[in-house]
């Protein structure tokens, strides 16, 4: 379990605070017998590797020691480790929205869409076309 996890030079990789060499240590401790432990890890890395939404370098090498954490059967907790590949696979979703995101009133808003896009003129189709433009506006004045 974890193969290759020392083989990074974590110490070189950044994350949210600095230098990353914090993160396989967090890792290690999602496979702790000890709930609170495990918590703490988890917690901590969400701060390391995932700020207020952001990813760093370390997050893309955590990545694959995460999936093999999710795969492992002997992982205690995988649904937290789940929640945080899927953090720092998508990013926050619409349970962070305080309303909740409003499906049905942005396509109530985009009814009548097709006709709205069928009324727009023709594509700019090319250099060609805005030089005779501009030479039939310079000779109209």
């Amino acid at each position: 379990m974890l193969d290759g996890l020392d083989d990074i030079d974590w110490a070189r990789l950044g994350h949210a605070y600095g230098a990353a060499d914090d993160v396989p240590g967090q890792l290690r401790a999602l496979l702790s017998p000890d709930p609170a432990t495990r918590d703490e890890a988890l917690g901590e890395l969400y701060t390391n590797v995932f700020h207020q939404g952001s990813r760093f370098e370390a997050s893309a090498y955590a990545v694959p020691f995460l999936v093999e954490l999710l795969a492992d059967p002997a992982t205690p907790d995988p649904a937290a480790v789940l929640g945080l590949l899927s953090a720092l696979a998508i990013g926050y979703d619409e349970g962070f929205l305080p309303e909740g995101f409003p499906v049905a009133e942005y396509r109530r808003a985009a009814d009548g869409g097709r006709e709205l896009l069928a009324a727009k003129p023709p594509p700019w189709t090319g250099a060609d076309e805005s030089e005779k433009e501009y030479v039939e506006y310079t000779y109209v004045e």
